[in-house]
């Protein structure tokens, strides 16, 4: 390598200077290095021991192989005597769009991701929603 020559207008110990500066500029990359070295070292190290500490694979055995089930019949349950309409649970109804309100008109064009949907009245939301091919909704 050639030494730093230090022009006149440079001030005295400038050359040193910047030598001192290269040398700690070195030794901290040299540091920054090692001390990422160690941690990569560490891990392996404690993945290592993991692997170590995991019990040997098993074979499965011949009592241990599972026969399938046999199949069960399913049988229609059958109503009690003391059953009322009320406990039986009715399927949801479909209406047509004209007999649901504003409200539900919206939540369905929510649903069907109509654009403008917010500043609709009724009447543009049947009409929206029926382009969508919905002429009736589930209440």
């Amino acid at each position: 390598m050639e030494a730093m020559e230090s022009s006149p207008q440079d001030p005295p110990g400038a050359g040193r200077l910047a030598k001192a500066l290269g040398f700690t500029a070195l030794l901290i990359s040299g540091v920054v290095i090692a001390t990422f070295a160690t941690s990569r070292w560490r891990k392996m190290r404690q993945t290592e021991d993991l692997i170590k500490a995991l019990p040997p694979p098993q074979q499965p055995s011949d009592e241990s192989t599972v026969e399938p089930a046999e199949p069960v019949e399913v049988q229609e349950a059958e109503l009690q005597e003391d059953t009322t309409p009320e406990d039986i649970e009715e399927a949801p109804q479909k209406q047509p769009l004209e007999e649901l309100t504003v409200e539900e008109l919206y939540r369905l064009a929510r649903r069907y991701d109509i654009p403008g949907r917010s500043s609709m009245r009724k009447a543009e939301l049947i009409e929206a929603l029926e382009t969508e091919g919905i002429v009736e909704a589930e209440v």
